[in-house]
């Protein structure tokens, strides 16, 4: 009973270990289906269009991908778009101490993998913009979340409600995901009471325009209504031309790993991890429960090997009693008895028991009721050995009337 109990809590943690990978891994996007709006991605959901038309504006726009211990000098506009950016804590303070000092921020705060416990350590940096901040909550779509290998669906969005970002914005289309920001130190841009979609916040002599999601910023979501023009005022408010604009795009396959093509790497990459992880979990599970010896050792008992007939004979009656299978024997000595009287009396194996019994009884002059009896008997199952003794001493007393040896 303890035994079979601990199997149950066994599987109950391999089936728990297995459901928290496949909750991780159905609140991971895979890197093509949500918005990152990268510098050089001209897929829908990239950032080329952005980049392009804010050089034909004539800002310099570069792209950090490689970690820093200082925003560079020439930067007045740092754009947090993707949200796989690896940020430490550290970084988080540099980029928020930058903004104090007169840059300009643009944030998409929407986070990839909810569950993810094991890159927590990774997006320290964003942790801490966001409590520094006060964004209490972000509230994601269903739909944004389930949608798989399409575009997110975007919401008309009219009017912009900031007056400082709304010049020449008539409609403008956004995702229906939302944020809160537990501060009266905000200007909402978009949305509607506590739930918005855009906003800034001042911080020091610059601002953080913070979103829920980088959808305007792609190539699908500015060339829908005047999203662009939009996207463009976000930037351009407050920013000399010819500034310094960068796409931080660091991430920890290009600041954590320096040989990023072993096979080390792609093994700690998700879903990979996470499936090591619940495997070696698995394996000391199963070493702490079937590795343990189950008692004392029991030693072998010495014995001498068997060579006499009689102790042949007592071993298969030990075997035979173990196995709790008298009707084993009975069966062997009657078919022996059953040969030896179709032999003398000169019948047919086919005959059955009454005239093997009627020809025995012309022979030897037995009652043929009694004979017929037992050869009947033995064919039936016998419930103990002194049944079995009874019928091979039954049938030894017709062998001696038949003139057959007694050797049974």
């Amino acid at each position: 009973m303890k035994r079979a109990f601990s199997y149950w809590w066994l599987g109950a943690i391999v089936v728990l270990l297995f459901g928290m990978g496949v909750l991780a891994q159905l609140n991971r996007k895979d890197d093509s289906t949500f918005p990152r709006a990268q510098y050089a991605d001209k897929t829908p959901l990239g950032g080329k269009g952005l980049r392009l038309l804010l050089e034909k504006r004539g800002f310099v726009v570069r792209q950090q991908t490689q970690s820093l211990k200082a925003i560079p000098e020439d930067a007045k506009v740092w754009l947090l778009l993707d949200p796989d950016t690896t940020l430490s804590k550290q970084d988080g303070k540099v980029l928020l101490e930058w903004v104090k000092k007169g840059g300009v921020l643009i944030w998409s705060n929407y986070q990839t993998n909810y569950f993810g416990w094991w890159d927590e350590k990774n997006q320290d940096g964003q942790s801490y913009m966001r409590h520094a901040l006060h964004i209490t909550s972000t509230d994601i779509d269903q739909k944004f979340i389930d949608l798989d290998k399409s575009l997110y669906p975007i919401i008309h969005q009219a009017p912009i409600l900031s007056g400082e970002y709304n010049a020449g914005v008539h409609d403008c289309y956004l995702s229906s995901n939302t944020f809160m920001i537990n501060s009266k130190n905000r200007l909402p841009i978009a949305g509607g009471g506590k739930q918005l979609q855009l906003a800034a916040i001042p911080h020091g002599k610059g601002r953080v325009i913070v979103t829920a999601d980088a959808m305007i910023f792609t190539n699908y979501g500015m060339a829908r209504g005047d999203t662009a023009v939009l996207t463009t005022n976000l930037i351009r408010r407050g920013t000399p031309h010819g500034a310094g604009i960068y796409f931080d795009e660091r991430t920890s396959g290009s600041t954590i790993h320096e040989l990023p093509h072993e096979l080390l790497y792609y093994l700690w990459q998700p879903p990979l991890r996470w499936a090591l992880f619940q495997l070696a979990l698995a394996g000391l599970l199963l070493w702490v429960f079937y590795g343990r010896r189950l008692g004392r050792p029991v030693p072998i008992p010495v014995q001498q090997p068997v060579t006499r007939a009689s102790q042949f004979a007592v071993a298969m009656a030990g075997l035979y009693q173990k196995a709790r299978r008298p009707k084993v024997p009975l069966e062997v000595l009657g078919n022996e008895f059953r040969r030896l009287l179709i032999r003398r009396t000169g019948a047919s194996p086919l005959d059955s028991p009454a005239k093997l019994a009627a020809r025995c009884h012309e022979i030897t002059g037995l009652p043929r009721e009694r004979v017929q009896q037992l050869l009947e008997r033995i064919q039936k199952p016998v419930r103990s050995d002194n049944e079995v003794l009874q019928l091979v001493a039954e049938m030894e007393k017709i062998r001696e009337k038949l003139g057959g040896d007694s050797s049974v």
